[in-house]
């Protein structure tokens, strides 16, 4: 597993600002996978790169703020990765963020996944 599918959950479930995003990993995703605010901000980039988000902007007398949303490539990306085996282990990370990226995908795809483990 890596960042990128972290994130693109945690982005299927609500569109975020890199601020927000930072924040709800380290109340929920970060049970799974440990990652600095400066690591989520330099995935997002590079998932950005291949498409698979892009970003609303929003502007103010104040700020700019960004709004990070998924696009239909990082949906496939997830899918791809969602049906992919993994090694039988502890109920930890990899499995988790699976059936939280399930919840959102839909489809029952990981059921002989977690059959198996």
């Amino acid at each position: 597993m890596s960042l990128s599918h972290v994130l693109l959950t945690s982005l299927l479930e609500k569109p975020s600002t890199g601020f927000e995003l930072a924040r709800r990993f380290d109340r929920s995703m970060g049970f799974f996978w440990n990652a600095s605010h400066q690591q989520i901000y330099r995935e997002l980039n590079n998932m950005m790169g291949k498409g698979w988000i892009s970003t609303i902007e929003e502007e103010s007398e104040h700020s700019r703020k960004k709004t990070y949303q998924v696009e239909q490539p990082g949906r496939v990306e997830l899918a791809d990765w969602l049906i992919q085996k993994s090694e039988p282990a502890q109920l930890r990370e990899d499995l988790m963020v699976r059936l939280r990226a399930e919840a959102q995908l839909g489809g029952n795809q990981i059921l002989l996944e977690l059959e198996r483990h």
